[in-house]
C-alpha cells in the first residue's frame, strides 16, 4: 500500500512539475516540446485507450464482437463530440474538457482508487480539472484566445486559477 501511495504522489508531482515547467520555456521551445510529446507520448496514450476499454469493461479479445462494439462506442463518442462542435461549440468544448479531465484522472488514478463509483468519478474529474486548470492558468492568454475563438466566450486568468484551485481542493 505504501508503494502505491508513493507512486501516486510521484505521478502527481511529476505532472504538476511538467505543467509548471512550461512557464520557464519560450513559446518556440514550448511548441517543439508539445509537438514532440504529441507525436510520441500522445500516440502511445491513444493506443492505451483500447487497453483502458478492455480493463474497464473487463473485455477479452477472444470475444471480438464485444470488443468491436466497445471500440465502435468509443469512436462514435469521439464523432459525437466533433458533431456537437457544429451544433453548439461552447457546450461541446465544456463536454470535451469534462470527458478529457475524467479520462486524465482515470489514467492516473484507476489502479490506486478503490472507493465507491461516485467518489471515483468525482476524483477522476476533479483531478483532471485541477491539472487542466493549472495548464490553462500558466498559459492564460493563449488559453483564453483559443476558448474565445471556439466559443466567443471570454475567459479570464482568474477563472483558470479558480478552476485549478477549486478542483484541487475538492479532489483533496
Amino acid at each position: 500500500m505504501n508503494n502505491i501511495v508513493n507512486l501516486l504522489v510521484f505521478r502527481v508531482f511529476l505532472t504538476i512539475l511538467v505543467a509548471l515547467s512550461s512557464l520557464l520555456m519560450s513559446t518556440q521551445l514550448s511548441l517543439i516540446v508539445a509537438f514532440s510529446l504529441i507525436l510520441t507520448v500522445g500516440l502511445l496514450h491513444g493506443s492505451n485507450d483500447l487497453l483502458i476499454i478492455k480493463k474497464v469493461a473487463k473485455l477479452e479479445y477472444a470475444n471480438r464482437w464485444v470488443f468491436i462494439k466497445a471500440l465502435a462506442a468509443y469512436l462514435l463518442s469521439i464523432g459525437g463530440i466533433l458533431l456537437a462542435f457544429y451544433a453548439n461549440r461552447a457546450y461541446a468544448l465544456l463536454f470535451f474538457v469534462l470527458i478529457s479531465a475524467f479520462h486524465f484522472g482515470q489514467q492516473h488514478l484507476a489502479a490506486n482508487w478503490d472507493r465507491s463509483a461516485a467518489l471515483r468519478v468525482m476524483a477522476y474529474i476533479t483531478y483532471g480539472l485541477g491539472i487542466f486548470g493549472m495548464i490553462f492558468a500558466t498559459h492564460a492568454d493563449t488559453s483564453a484566445q483559443v476558448i474565445s475563438a471556439i466559443t466567443s466566450y471570454e475567459v479570464t486568468a482568474f477563472q483558470f486559477k479558480a478552476l485549478a484551485l477549486i478542483s484541487v481542493a475538492v479532489f483533496l
